[in-house]
């Protein structure tokens, strides 16, 4: 690369011409030189002929400057392309540079060039003219493995692009179009391309040479019915549409009935053999568009009392002869046409006397007149005025004059008389004979009492008739009738009927040759679709497949000036080696690209592969192609079936006249099995053609590709805002609370069979303790367990009894260790005193059982009164001294409701002699003890835990404090009370506070901007409860931030996402946070577009004991609830953003999987995403914010319920989340730093670095997405 690089400088040093932006064509060197090339592939010699050109050129036109052929004048757009000539240096369209020429002479060795007409008649036509045959260089064939799809090019072996030199290059910027080729020990490659190879399909094709030409069958009249041929259905179909849609028309105008039927049978008869004329016609179609319109006018004459319709060979115009004297019929008569008048203007700028100026007009005039008359015209028709001193001269040389004529209409007359229209006479040369045109058999004005639209009577009107001119001109259909409005609605009715006459007409042999079965066809005017370009390129780390311009948004109509015809498409836009890429700065020919139309449901790619040498049919020796009638082949390849599936069939020139636009709707639009005019042909394919089947249409020694690849467009979502899941809630708190209720018996169970080995006064108050407790919590849990998902629940939540289990626990074990540690001597002095009732109870108990008799029953009430005065005496003693002294133990009892129950079976207990169960040590399970219960409950009892390991849930417990409520409400103190106020607010209302308990946990949480992040959560997620209780539950997230390893967190509920952050992010977002809640506001307050990924509170929480720090942000997560099956990280940029497979995909990845191609949206989501795109992007420029990014997310497809099996093959609407993400980073001086370090050794032809200023930043993110990632896909009626 270096020392190619090196040479090519060097060249460009030694060469002071070469450095020049402008090209000089023609030159390439000073002496001739023959030079032999050593083919590696044929082993023989390609002789180059490098000649000294005949004449040099220093003029080169830039594109931007011509928006208009200077010839024709037509402004150029997406089909009319620019062609510089290579001789003149100026730009011309299509159809005024149509000459091309042997290059050798001229400077382009065994080359042929474009020129235009003017260079083209100043040349020796003798020695000039050579065809383009005799000049072409042998294709050699390529030693690869053939491919096996559209995207898969010929790269040579990896030689990058700049290594190889085309073999046809008609780039604007000659210096740089053709680089230099390093010399290697090989031999240098002269022949190679970037053109694909043959493919595996073509290969298969070129084994079937049977070819046969479709028949060339008339389209039969309107009603005519015949079944015999697959052209004939197609025909009967279309003449049946036609049918109807006239008579629907026709009965909608107001006519007597005898006149409707009169109209619609000559209407039938002139449409039948108007139409007949004009397909049957040559290949004649212009590359201005299509001409079939203009062919035939409509004039309308509000004259008469019954409506009629008649056809006239020629045209009908409302005009008349400018002097009386002058002939109002003729035969057969001798035409001139003017595009200006004849008058005499004053050339000297020195005032002259009026006899003067008299004489001088008069021998003007009359030497104008008297070279008219040497032409003998019969009629002259003329665009502008003409002098009265001439029309009375003209009038005595018996020649009539015709004023004022519409450039339009003298076109017209033009191509009906044949004469040439000539600008004024001063453009008369001294041989006029061709100019004059006589192909007219009559001339005569007519005379009609026409019907005045503002008065109630009628006037005289002329009219021209000029009758008798060729079929192929053309003619007029005259409509005469009462009404002038009626005589408009027919004169439109007319239109539409003609032109879908010739579009059905056309479309039955387009069918045919196509073989597609035979369907109702469209009736719609226009397609509305995205035309693209893709192209390979080979730079290190970067898709292979890229854009070469941005996707446009296209209307086409048929057959407008704007649409081609498919041979011209075939021809001018896939084969010509001529014709340019539409980016000016594109280097590569437009056949070596693919070209790409997305519509509705699908992209069809069109390419162009050539055919190896060796291999080309024989049918087609001459590889010369004549672009005005083309021999082109078409056959069908099925992928599924992996062969040829019809006959080569030589496209007919009615086919070949098709609107190009329509060919596309109908790939678009006709799916099924295909069928084969050709009944004798073996292969029947039994696929779909649409999506199976590859077009291929061979025209010299290339093979157009056409595929169509179904993709249905995506619709974007964002703002997944969804509100709390109290029924999910409700069933987490459920399942916790089975857990709890198993841990808690697991844990008492041992404690109680402990007990029941004691004595009955060493244990009863314990196991009267926990028999209550555990009653009381089973009691609570069982409420949340049975509870409704429905239910607006007020119960204690699980956290809080998980919090008072852990407190019983606590004093359980507290108990049980010390009735372990006394022995039986001190035991006795932890006794219950208890009053002799009791006591006298608790004999009679003893003494006999408990029982349903009415003696149990009636002392019942005074053993809970003694139970009640005897356990609130109840004391602890005798506490081992080593222990720390525990904090006060509270005996607090259950209430009396829970334990009295249980009583009479403590005190009846038997008490065997069996050995004592002792648990050695007894620990609280992790269950109850989990999140630091020793810290205090929050508002309004509410608990929630803390975690060490998950240092947001210190927030969590912050922002659920009671010190937070107080604090928020004394910032709300403000006199702003309206949330927008709140949201706006520019006070810093950042609260600081500070917790410790018992166990030295003690840490301090900043809540930043609290009252404003507190007012941004009530409006998109509710209410703040709702909020701690998403928070407070989080699990890892897998996903890592990028380079920086930030570590994630996604809560249970899936909604927000808990990020922990940098210092510097901090701060870079704290300086634009007041930005960024205004910036909110918009959203929700004035419905403005958005797709930034909101954060919803920032944190700071430094912990004193374990001396650390964590700077946590909570943001939404844009795929709350969703399972997306891959995610791409999308930056604006290529270079270096690819990543591995298994990692994080980025740009690069996002650009493979789509083949270069940008994704397809369905038109009102790309207008909503890219708007709020652009709305984001701003707010982040402004606040000098780099290195955001969008994320999206492709959420899998799921076949939509269908019991009725109405929509057997119909998906789900296909869903694309979307959000902008990592916006924590300013442009700081270590941004910048590193920008121009980045900058500094970014290699030559490389991208810009990813980190660059703002503004930039922001306009590469907004036109890669807008113009390469993303493009509108319309429905086929879809309007822009």
């Amino acid at each position: 690369m270096a020392n190619f690089v090196r040479s090519r400088r060097n060249s460009i040093e030694a060469d002071p011409k070469r450095m020049s932006n402008s090209p000089f064509p023609g030159q390439i060197g000073d002496k001739t030189k023959m030079e032999d090339i050593k083919n590696p592939l044929f082993d023989r010699a390609i002789t180059t002929t490098l000649a000294q050109p005949s004449f040099e050129k220093t003029f080169w036109m830039p594109d931007s400057t011509c928006k208009a052929c200077p010839e024709c004048g037509e402004s150029f757009n997406l089909f009319k392309r620019r062609h510089h000539c290579r001789l003149c240096g100026m730009i011309f369209c299509h159809a005024c540079s149509p000459h091309m020429i042997d290059g050798t002479s001229y400077g382009y060795s065994n080359q042929s060039i474009r020129i235009c007409k003017k260079c083209f008649k100043s040349l020796d036509l003798g020695t000039a003219l050579i065809e383009m045959s005799n000049h072409e260089m042998d294709v050699p064939t390529s030693p690869l493995p053939v491919s096996r799809t559209i995207f898969d090019y010929d790269t040579h072996n990896g030689t990058p692009l700049y290594n190889v030199v085309s073999d046809v290059n008609f780039d604007d910027n000659m210096s740089d179009s053709v680089p230099l080729v390093p010399q290697t020990s090989n031999a240098t490659a002269s022949g190679k391309k970037l053109r694909r190879r043959p493919s595996l399909e073509l290969h298969s094709a070129l084994d079937l040479l049977d070819r046969k030409d479709t028949p060339l069958v008339p389209m039969p009249s309107i009603g005519e019915h015949t079944t015999s041929t697959l052209l004939e259905q197609h025909q009967e179909v279309a003449a049946s549409q036609l049918q109807a849609l006239l008579l629907h028309r026709i009965e909608a105008i107001s006519l007597p009935p005898m006149d409707r039927q009169l109209l619609l049978n000559k209407i039938n008869q002139f449409i039948s053999s108007t139409t007949k004329t004009f397909v049957e016609m040559k290949y004649f179609r212009t590359h201005l568009g299509f001409n079939h319109q203009d062919l035939i006018g409509v004039k309308t004459i509000a004259t008469g009392d019954n409506y009629s319709c008649d056809f006239v060979h020629g045209i009908v115009c409302h005009k008349n002869v400018s002097h009386k004297k002058a002939p109002k019929a003729l035969e057969k008569p001798r035409i001139l046409l003017f595009q200006e008048g004849i008058v005499f203007s004053q050339a000297s700028e020195r005032i002259s006397s009026l006899d003067t100026l008299l004489d001088q007009e008069k021998a003007y005039i009359s030497a104008i007149v008297e070279k008219i008359q040497q032409l003998k015209p019969d009629i002259i028709f003329t665009g502008q005025s003409v002098s009265r001193l001439a029309q009375d001269l003209l009038a005595e040389s018996n020649i009539a004059l015709v004023l004022n004529v519409k450039s339009d209409l003298l076109e017209t007359i033009a191509r009906h008389t044949g004469s040439v229209l000539l600008k004024n006479s001063d453009s008369i040369k001294n041989d006029g004979s061709t100019i004059i045109g006589n192909n007219c058999s009559a001339f005569h004005v007519e005379t009609y009492l026409v019907q005045d639209p503002e008065k109630a009577t009628r006037k005289r009107e002329s009219y021209i008739f000029l009758e008798g001119s060729l079929p192929e001109a053309g003619g007029t259909i005259l409509l005469q009738g009462p009404d002038k409005a009626v005589l408009r609605q027919l004169k439109i009715l007319w239109r539409d009927i003609a032109a879908m006459a010739y579009d059905l007409s056309l479309q039955a042999y387009v069918l045919t040759d196509l073989m597609y079965p035979v369907v109702p066809v469209s009736k719609s005017k226009t397609l509305h679709a995205v035309k693209g370009m893709v192209k390979l390129i080979e730079v290190p780390n970067r898709p292979k497949f890229v854009p070469c311009s941005s996707a446009q948004e296209f209307t086409l109509e048929y057959y407008s000036p704007l649409d081609k015809a498919l041979g011209s498409y075939l021809f001018n836009d896939c084969i010509a080696p001529s014709t340019k890429c539409q980016n000016s700065t594109c280097k590569v020919p437009l056949i070596d690209h693919i070209q790409t139309y997305s519509c509705m449901d699908g992209t069809i790619l069109v390419d162009v592969e050539d055919l190896p040498e060796k291999e080309r049919p024989p049918v087609n020796d001459d590889p010369v192609v004549d672009e005005d009638k083309p021999s082109i082949y078409f056959w069908r390849y099925c992928r599924l079936c992996e062969k040829v599936v019809t006959p080569f069939v030589l496209l007919s020139s009615m086919t070949l006249q098709f609107s190009f636009g329509r060919f596309l709707e109908i790939i678009f639009t006709v799916r099924g099995p295909m069928l084969c005019a050709n009944d004798e042909f073996e292969h029947q394919c039994p696929h779909d053609g649409q999506t199976s089947h590859l077009l291929y249409f061979n025209c010299g020694r290339h093979a157009i590709r056409v595929e169509y690849v179904e993709e249905r467009p995506w619709y974007v979502q964002h703002d997944n805002c969804l509100p709390f899941d109290q029924p999910w809630y409700i069933e987490c708190q459920k399942k916790e609370s089975l857990e709890l209720l198993d841990a808690l018996h697991a844990f008492a169970n041992p404690i109680l069979s402990e007990i029941n080995h004691m004595p009955p006064h060493d244990g009863m108050f314990l196991e009267l303790l926990v028999k209550s407790a555990t009653k009381l919590h089973d009691s609570q849990l069982y409420q949340i367990i049975n509870q409704s998902d429905n239910e607006d629940s007020s119960l204690v939540e699980v956290d809080t009894i998980r919090r008072d289990i852990y407190h019983s626990c606590k004093k359980w074990v507290q108990c049980l260790n010390k009735i372990r540690r006394v022995d039986s001597d001190t035991f006795k002095s932890l006794r219950i005193t208890t009053s002799e009732p009791s006591s006298s109870i608790a004999n009679s108990q003893k003494s006999s059982p408990i029982s349903a008799s009415p003696t149990a029953s009636d002392t019942k009430p005074q053993l809970d009164e003694a139970l009640t005065a005897s356990l609130s005496s109840l004391t602890l003693e005798n506490s081992v001294a080593s222990d720390p002294p525990p904090p006060a133990l509270s005996l607090t009892l259950p209430p009396p409701s829970t334990w009295k129950s249980t009583i009479e079976s403590i005190l009846l207990r038997s008490n065997d002699n069996s050995p004592r169960a002792s648990l050695d040590r007894l620990e609280i399970p992790e269950i109850f003890s989990r999140g630091h219960p020793e810290m205090p409950p929050g508002c309004h009892g509410r608990v929630v835990g803390t975690d060490d390991d998950l240092h947001f849930s210190f927030a969590a417990y912050a922002l659920n404090s009671d010190k937070y409520e107080e604090e928020l409400a004394k910032q709300k103190g403000l006199d702003v009370v309206s949330t927008e106020g709140l949201l706006t607010s520019k006070y810093d209302s950042t609260i600081k506070l500070h917790f410790e308990d018992v166990r030295d946990n003690e840490f301090t949480c900043q809540v930043h901007y609290a009252i404003q992040f507190e007012a941004l959560r009530s409006l998109f997620y509710g209410q703040h409860h709702d909020f701690i209780s998403s928070i407070a539950s989080c699990l890892n997230y897998s996903t890592k931030g990028g380079k920086s390893g930030a570590k994630f967190f996604r809560t249970q509920d899936d909604r927000f996402l808990i990020k922990y952050i940098s210092q510097t992010e901090l701060q870079c977002f704290l300086a634009s946070a007041v930005a960024y809640c205004e910036h909110i506001a918009k959203v929700y307050f004035e419905s403005m577009s958005s797709v930034l990924s909101k954060i919803l509170g920032v944190y700071t929480v430094t912990h004193a004991s374990k001396k650390w720090t964590e700077h946590i942000v909570v943001m939404e997560n844009i795929f709350c609830n969703m399972k997306v099956d891959t995610v791409y990280d999308l930056k604006g940029s290529t270079r270096n953003r690819y990543a591995a497979p298994g990692s994080g995909l980025l740009d690069g990845n996002f650009l493979i999987k789509t083949l270069g191609l940008p994704s397809p949206l369905h038109p009102r989501s790309y207008e909503k995403l890219i708007d709020a795109i652009k709305h984001d992007v701003f707010f982040l420029s402004e606040n000098n914010i780099i290195d955001y990014s969008l994320v999206i997310g492709y959420l899998p497809e799921e076949d939509i319920p269908d019991d009725e099996n109405e929509n057997a093959s119909l998906k789900t609407n296909r869903l694309m989340l979307v959000g902008i993400i990592d916006y924590l980073r300013h442009f700081d001086f270590i941004k910048r730093m590193e920008s121009v370090g980045k900058s500094v050794t970014m290699i030559a032809g490389q991208d810009a670095p990813t980190i660059v200023e703002p503004k930039q930043y922001a306009k590469r993110f907004v036109d890669a997405l807008e113009l390469q990632y993303f493009m509108p896909v319309p429905s086929m009626g879809d309007h822009f």
